[in-house]
């Protein structure tokens, strides 16, 4: 048994968007992988129409889709300073991974052991899983530079 992991991801540009839209053609590519797309709440909602692709062109394919919920433009709201308009809405996941098939499960916890399971869960899971974890909004991600 072997396990490899191929992260894919944009260097130094921090663009928003890029991860559905990559797990997606990681499927198409590979139908034994398992794509995960790991994005924040305002990245998902540039490309949710992905979903309906995904549907579409790949419908009973796995891939689950971590999603960090803080309810800001990450790499806007702390790469500038003063920068106004970047709080997002925050949409029910539950829901839209059903509308799309799918399930869900969310972490709200840093318990190792409920990670552990919410990550089973999700690997577990048939066709598209949506893991939502939820993070305080000002912990930034680190902006990286050239």
């Amino acid at each position: 048994l072997y396990l490899i992991w191929i992260f894919c991801f944009t260097v130094a540009m921090g663009t928003m968007g890029y991860s559905l839209p990559a797990a997606i053609a990681a499927a198409m590519v590979d139908p034994d992988a398992i794509p995960i797309a790991i994005v924040g709440d305002g990245a998902l909602q540039m490309t949710l129409g992905e979903l309906a692709t995904m549907q579409q062109m790949l419908p009973s394919r796995k891939i689950i889709i971590v999603v960090a919920t803080n309810g800001v433009l990450g790499r806007v709201h702390f790469g500038w300073e003063g920068v106004e308009g970047t709080r997002v809405g925050i949409p029910k996941l539950k829901p839209l991974a059903e509308a799309f098939d799918g399930t869900y499960n969310c972490i709200a916890s840093t318990e190792r052991s409920q990670i552990i399971a919410a990550v089973d869960e999700a690997l577990d899971a048939k066709g598209l899983h949506i893991l939502e974890m939820l993070v305080d909004d000002f912990n930034a991600a680190p902006m990286v530079g050239l």
